[in-house]
């Protein structure tokens, strides 16, 4: 009995699961499958700056390719297929984590606010 190695496509970054998924007997599968399959995007994810990180031949090294995924979901762009060992790699918005930091601090301290205000 011989047990061939799984190829796996590997998803980081704000997804709802991080890890690798396997080809099975694809030779790639399309960005879109990928998200879906790592449950989404979060809530915080910056889709327009999304990378694919692919294996350059007989390196250790990775090309990087940007990719907006914004716009593949508008039909704007096509699906672009993930190959054996990329990495898809979908980075968090810089904004909306900047305005969550402030609502953490700022939103307990209002009614601190309010009562100074009053007297």
């Amino acid at each position: 009995i011989t047990v061939e190695r799984a190829e796996l496509i590997y998803v980081t970054g704000e997804v709802g699961r991080k890890g690798g998924i396997e080809l099975g007997e694809r030779e790639s599968m399309s960005i879109l499958q990928v998200l879906t399959m790592s449950g989404g995007a979060n809530n915080g994810a910056d889709l327009r700056k999304t990378r694919i990180l692919r294996p350059v031949l007989d390196t250790s090294r990775r090309a990087e390719i940007q990719v907006d995924v914004t716009r593949i979901l508008d039909g704007k762009d096509s699906d672009l297929p993930l190959l054996a060992n990329d990495v898809l790699y979908v980075p968090r918005d810089r904004k909306s984590g900047v305005w969550t930091k402030v609502a953490l601090y700022a939103i307990p301290l209002i009614p601190t606010f309010i009562l100074l205000s009053i007297r």
